[in-house]
């Protein structure tokens, strides 16, 4: 999934629940969001067009929703923003391989943590992006109903 969809439904979990025992909760639904079919390329391209584009604009609605999340959510800023990391924290994994592979064309050898985090994405469909823009609208509408309970 996008760290959109990850961070947004983090948000929601944290804004629902108000507490911090909510946060290993929070990371835990990184894994069970990636094990849904989303967005991904699965024939072995590096970067496409596509892919650019998806995470582009994963990226612009990404520091929307973290504004929206500092001018919004009152004193459980703090909260949600813990839980919105811890969701999308395990991804950082993919931009450092990423990054060793076009800069030093060379990937370290996956760890346990990887070699699980690929295998539950099994999902992963360059169509994906129709689920991931559902998942959004739903998570979205959600966060808007919270949001508004806390205003």
């Amino acid at each position: 999934m996008t760290a959109t969809n990850h961070s947004i439904t983090a948000a929601n979990l944290a804004l629902v629940t108000k507490s911090w025992w909510i946060l290993p909760i929070a990371l835990l639904s990184h894994f069970v969001l990636d094990a849904l079919p989303h967005f991904g390329n699965t024939k072995g391209k590096d970067i496409d067009k596509k892919f650019i584009t998806m995470y582009t604009i994963d990226f612009i609605l990404l520091c929307s929703l973290w504004l929206t999340v500092l001018l919004v959510t009152g004193h459980f800023r703090y909260l949600v923003i813990a839980a919105m990391t811890l969701a999308t924290i395990p991804d950082v994994v993919w931009i450092y391989r990423l990054f060793l592979k076009l800069k030093k064309k060379a990937v370290p050898k996956k760890n346990i943590l990887t070699r699980f985090h690929t295998a539950i994405q099994w999902g992963e469909r360059t169509w994906g992006w129709t689920i991931e823009l559902g998942w959004l609208s739903i998570m979205g509408v959600i966060f808007i109903s919270l949001v508004r309970k806390i205003g």
